[in-house]
C-alpha cells in the first residue's frame, strides 16, 4: 500500500475538481452568480456568515441588505393549512426551509442558521442592512428547533422522531 504526501493528494483533488468550478460559479451581467441545488436559504446563510466574517460590513452593505430582505421573505410564517397534525406534519411557522418558504417543510439546522445570520443583523446598523426581524418571529424559529429536539437530546431535521421504541 503506497501512501502520498496529503499536500500532494489536495492539490490532486483540487486540480481534478476544479474543471468543474466554471458549473458552480461564474460571472453574469448581474454579478457574480452560483449554481444551487434549490438550496437558496441554506446557502444565503452560510455565505452571509462568511461574508461577515470578513469583517467588511461597509463595503458589503448592498449585498448584506438584499440578504436581509431574502431571509426575512423566506421564514415560513405560518404552519400547514388544516389539520396538518393528523396529517403527520410538524409545525412549520417560525421555521426556514432548505430552499425557500414555498417549500414549506422547516429544517431545524437550516432554520437555526437563518436564525443566527438575523441575529447578527439584528446587531448591526438598521443603515446597512434595515430593519431587524420581529422578535416574535425570532422566538417561532426558536421554538421551531427546540420542538424538533427528541427525548435522546438529538435534534431531527424535519420531525421529531416518531418511531415505536423497538424500531
Amino acid at each position: 500500500m503506497a501512501l502520498c504526501d496529503c499536500s500532494i493528494c489536495a492539490r490532486l483533488a483540487y486540480g481534478l475538481n476544479s474543471v468543474f468550478l466554471l458549473d458552480y460559479i461564474w460571472v453574469a451581467e448581474d454579478g457574480i452568480t452560483t449554481q444551487s441545488f434549490g438550496s437558496q436559504a441554506w446557502d444565503a446563510s452560510l455565505s452571509v456568515q462568511a461574508l461577515l466574517a470578513g469583517h467588511l460590513t461597509d463595503e458589503l452593505g448592498s449585498v448584506l441588505q438584499k440578504a436581509h430582505e431574502f431571509l426575512n421573505k423566506s421564514q415560513v410564517r405560518d404552519n400547514p393549512s388544516g389539520d396538518f397534525l393528523a396529517h403527520f406534519r410538524h409545525i412549520s411557522k417560525g421555521g426556514w426551509t432548505f430552499s425557500d418558504r414555498d417549500h414549506g417543510w422547516q429544517v431545524s439546522d437550516c432554520t437555526a442558521e437563518a436564525l443566527k445570520c438575523c441575529l447578527l443583523f439584528s446587531m448591526m446598523p438598521t443603515q446597512i442592512v434595515g430593519e431587524p426581524i420581529d422578535s416574535e418571529r425570532l422566538y417561532d424559529a426558536v421554538n421551531v428547533i427546540l420542538s424538533l429536539q427528541n427525548p435522546n437530546g438529538g435534534v431531527s431535521a424535519w420531525q421529531p422522531t416518531g418511531a415505536p421504541q423497538w424500531f
